[in-house]
């Protein structure tokens, strides 16, 4: 990613998964998990607004806001 207003880039270090041991799981299960660490970096790098972590991931805020849903992550 390119810088965003004044939010630092993000890089594939701050996208570490938790080791599984070295087993595989589903892709799904593993795409699910690092699209969630992605979000919740954007978030973080944009101080919560929700808005700009949209913005910032080049997604639809109703995408965004779909996925916040989907891990009950609306408050």
């Amino acid at each position: 990613f390119r810088k965003h207003a004044n939010v630092a880039a993000l890089n594939s270090e701050d996208f570490v998964l938790p080791n599984h041991q070295g087993e595989m799981i589903p892709l799904g299960t593993y795409i699910d998990k690092a699209e969630r660490a992605y979000i919740e970096k954007a978030i973080q790098l944009t101080g919560g607004n929700r808005s700009r972590a949209a913005s910032l991931l080049k997604i639809s805020k109703s995408s965004f806001y779909e996925r916040l849903r989907e891990w009950g992550m609306m408050s």
